[in-house]
């Protein structure tokens, strides 16, 4: 499914064992329901260990421990999926909470974690209860602590589904935005799911996306991380199999291997801590480049200065997925103005936008210059396209200039 809809890389985030396991310490498992059923026909008696026999045998979650998959099976599995027009990783999906390293009740929110090397975390950092990612409620703080040190200077964490129920602990509605997380991550999912509807910039995943980037601003001149702009199916389940896979996630590498199997997890890894990413609805694709004072073009998650009142120049490259119209806008966030500010192109500062007429699969460079006014600001590229049949929308992340 994955090779036909025209990925490269997939990232397989599944859930560590412990949502409503009460019995501590947890084993590291994976909370995957056992193997698959391999009978085609259905009304044979399911096979020990399989999805049905789990289901319809088992009455609780405890029970299904000695069927689930250990981290290192879970690992080899995912990997030894891949191909040579697609490369799989594993990955693993936490829960954030209010309440701290419980094993019931509701969580508010997931984290991916990208990156890690297992379920334990590294014996010098403490114990798995303690460091580990077990599926059990975290506090934000201690969960993206956990995954970043789980692999240090490698894993990273990115926030999964910021909206509805599980808006994840930091991101209330406005007003009543605040922000709790203190702590590195690195990527937050724009579009996520089957049941999201709006992928606006007035969406609310987005202005909580866009107020992390500001409030994120000092930390990132610092070369701590931001929230680089994903996407995530959250793809599974009980009638996953009728639900398309949706969205696509760019990620700028420093080189693409012809067979997908040679490409390494590290340098992927490496890639997706450094925000090199490009978030799209249907596929269509817009990066973002601006020259350094050395007249450099720099790529999507770079940061710089320059001085104040100093020409920015560059441009933005342009892949159409479908034939239409599209609004192209950089938008700037600058440190004090969390909301969209405004929108320069290459027409000059009196006007916002750029429309353009594209076909499907076409190509086209537009070239942008414009004023940086000083302080910390970060510059990211919407896109917004329309045709009668379905929309794209391009979020790419942002760039960074400080004076």
């Amino acid at each position: 499914m994955l090779a036909n809809r025209g990925y490269a890389i997939a990232y397989i985030t599944d859930e560590p064992v412990g949502w409503g396991i009460t019995t501590q310490p947890l084993a590291p498992l994976m909370s995957g329901t056992g193997r698959p059923d391999t009978p085609r026909d259905r009304k044979l008696p399911p096979d020990v260990g399989t999805n049905r026999w789990l289901r319809a045998t088992v009455s609780n979650r405890e029970q299904q421990l000695p069927w689930l998959a250990t981290w290192e099976t879970y690992r080899a599995t995912v990997l030894a999926a891949s191909t040579a027009q697609l490369a799989m990783f594993p990955g693993a999906e936490i829960s954030a909470s209010t309440a701290s390293q419980t094993h019931t009740g509701h969580h508010n929110g997931h984290a991916l974690a990208h990156g890690i090397q297992n379920l334990t975390g590294p014996p010098s950092a403490g114990t798995f209860e303690t460091i580990g990612l077990r599926y059990g409620w975290f506090l934000p703080n201690t969960l993206l602590s956990n995954i970043n040190l789980n692999q240090f200077g490698v894993s990273s964490a990115s926030i999964a589904h910021p909206t509805g129920r599980f808006r994840w602990p930091l991101f209330g509605p406005s007003p009543d935005y605040q922000r709790l997380t203190t702590v590195r991550y690195d990527g937050f999912e724009l579009m996520s799911g089957p049941l999201q509807t709006n992928f606006a910039p007035s969406a609310s995943p987005m202005e909580a996306w866009r107020r992390e980037i500001v409030a994120n601003l000092a930390q990132t001149f610092l070369g701590n991380g931001f929230p680089s702009a994903r996407t995530g199916s959250d793809w599974g389940g009980d009638g996953s199999q009728f639900i398309d896979i949706s969205y696509f996630t760019f990620i700028g590498l420093p080189s693409r291997p012809s067979d997908m199997r040679h490409l390494l997890q590290d340098a992927l890894s490496a890639s997706l801590r450094a925000g090199r990413t490009i978030a799209s609805r249907l596929g269509g694709i817009a990066a973002l480049r601006l020259r350094n004072t050395q007249g450099t073009l720099q790529e999507i998650g770079s940061r710089f200065t320059m001085p104040v009142n100093a020409t920015v120049s560059g441009d933005i490259v342009l892949r159409a997925a479908r034939s239409g119209t599209y609004t192209v806008r950089i938008i700037e966030n600058s440190s004090g103005d969390s909301g969209l500010t405004e929108a320069r192109t290459s027409s000059g500062l009196a006007t916002h936008q750029q429309t353009h007429s594209l076909t499907a699969g076409q190509t086209i460079v537009i070239p942008v210059s414009f004023r940086f006014a000083g302080g910390q600001r970060a510059f990211h590229v919407v896109v917004e396209h329309s045709s009668i049949l379905a929309n794209d929308i391009i979020y790419t992340s942002p760039i960074f200039i400080r004076q």
